[in-house]
């Protein structure tokens, strides 16, 4: 019985295999058209406002996007709050961003990559409006994890995917920096942090985010003409501790990480 089968099924490829050129075209331009309507799909249901991307070719990278949501958010969430992103251009590469707890800063970063990658791809963005340069790569370095398997201890893993950003990043990266310096003592976690954003600042040339808790920073870097303080607006009253997210990217730099509150 197996003998048969084998025996049809071989007849079977052989009559197939004799075509082979006609049936890969056809696979690959289905597989193409499936994508297009994919992506046709996908951008027609962002809701609005939704556009299309314009690139630039300047010689400084830019990344614009006004109004930008992000794009798992459905449209009929009414209460997402979008926000205003400017890197590079005629603004400083870097956004030195700061803010309590729980304050949106992780949705800025991740919705500003995915909006790279959206626009990239070919894609409509969730924004009023989008211009920038096209990006070689996005470098990201986020939370505090081990692999204790291979016996690296949280600073370790830091170390080296933040060294890996260092060496490989160019002036047409995006780079998310995400709590660098958290793996270790506040004292040791200050300085990596300082001299990973003044070389990303000073030397990559890249536009990008560095999210930090170490407050000191905006003071350390308050006249470096590529480094732009932002903050997540949060009103706080401070009698009741009470704190009020307001998840709104704005100038300046946070009072505090309000963790205590």
């Amino acid at each position: 019985h197996g003998q048969i089968v084998k025996a049809t099924s071989g007849r079977f490829f052989k009559r197939f295999d004799s075509s082979y050129s006609t049936w890969l075209s056809a696979v690959q331009i289905i597989a193409n058209l499936d994508c297009l309507i994919s992506l046709a799909r996908a951008s027609s249901s962002l809701g609005s406002p939704s556009c299309r991307p314009q690139f630039l070719d300047t010689e400084r990278s830019v990344v614009e996007f006004e109004e930008l949501r992000h794009p798992c958010v459905l449209p009929n969430v009414t209460d997402f709050i979008p926000n205003t992103i400017h890197l590079g251009g005629e603004q400083p590469n870097i956004n030195l961003l700061t803010g309590a707890n729980a304050a949106g800063k992780s949705t800025i970063l991740r919705m500003t990559c995915i909006a790279v990658i959206m626009a990239q791809i070919g894609g409509h963005i969730p924004c009023i409006s989008a211009t920038l340069t096209p990006c070689d790569r996005i470098m990201s370095r986020l939370g505090a994890q081990d692999n204790i398997f291979a016996a690296q201890s949280t600073f370790f893993v830091e170390l080296s995917e933040t060294k890996k950003i260092l060496s490989e990043a160019t002036s047409r990266s995006l780079v998310i920096l995400d709590e660098v310096g958290r793996g270790t003592s506040s004292y040791d976690g200050v300085a990596v942090a300082q001299a990973v954003l003044h070389h990303v600042a000073s030397h990559i040339g890249c536009v990008g985010f560095f999210a930090t808790h170490y407050h000191s920073l905006t003071s350390e870097f308050s006249g470096h003409p590529e480094i732009a303080p932002r903050r997540m607006a949060i009103h706080v009253e401070p009698e009741e501790r009470r704190v009020t997210f307001l998840y709104r990217l704005e100038e300046g730099t946070a009072e505090g990480s309000y963790g205590m509150h």
